[in-house]
């Protein structure tokens, strides 16, 4: 039995390599954008879909489903960019969120795929 089953409705975004500048590093505005859209409707919808405390401070089992929005003139079965990369994003957003950090995560599983509508299914245990 999950300890908590969110449906994120939005459409994914990976995580890119961080760009380097004489300034240091930093993400590319899409995604800090994409980032904290998403951790904000995280924070809007756990409180209602969850019965325990949030953020959860031990060891977590974590699944995550990403369902993106296919294109109309692709053959691809799949989305193209790395799983890796979608999961990251997703961790990251969900940090002081949902658990305290993503180091507590020992399980992880993943799945992406098309879908209508775009969204994001996290089950943490």
């Amino acid at each position: 039995m999950p300890l908590l089953l969110l449906d994120v409705p939005c459409e994914p975004v990976p995580c890119p390599r961080p760009r380097v500048s004489k300034f240091g590093s930093y993400y590319p505005p899409r995604y800090r954008n994409w980032k904290k859209d998403f951790g904000s409707q995280v924070a809007r919808i756990a409180p209602f879909v969850s019965g325990v405390d949030l953020p959860l401070q031990k060891t977590l089992s974590v699944s995550i489903e990403v369902y993106c929005t296919r294109p109309k003139t692709s053959k691809l079965d799949f989305p193209k960019p790395d799983i890796d990369n979608y999961v990251k994003g997703v961790l990251d957003a969900c940090n002081k969120l949902i658990w305290t950090d993503d180091s507590q995560i020992t399980q992880l599983q993943a799945r992406k795929s098309w879908g209508s509508p775009a969204r994001i299914v996290i089950q943490v245990s």
